[in-house]
């Protein structure tokens, strides 16, 4: 997914959480704190969350982690092993011919 596309799927969950910026940086700040990471407050964490909400820079994974979280999401990733193994059967049935 792109940066300007995860920028407004953040926004458009934000929208249907009826939560504006400020709010999602105090969620992000209490996922954060709750994580052990005390020093979190919206005063040192507003940046981080602008910079995703406008598409600028490169957050860290942790970040993205973290505020999927403080929009009430989960992150799950999917491995397409299927597709490796149908590409393996073809490859065998190459070296059998």
């Amino acid at each position: 997914m792109q940066p300007v596309q995860l920028a407004q799927s953040f926004k458009a969950r934000m929208v249907e959480l009826d939560i504006d910026e400020a709010e999602l940086v105090r969620r992000y700040c209490a996922v954060r704190n709750q994580k052990g990471d005390l020093a979190a407050n919206p005063n040192n964490q507003r940046k981080n969350v602008q910079r995703v909400l406008h598409a600028q820079g490169n957050p860290t994974f942790q970040t993205l982690v973290d505020l999927v979280s403080a929009l009430e999401g989960n992150l799950v990733l999917r491995w397409q092993v299927e597709v490796v193994r149908l590409e393996r059967l073809q490859r065998e049935d190459l070296l059998q011919l």
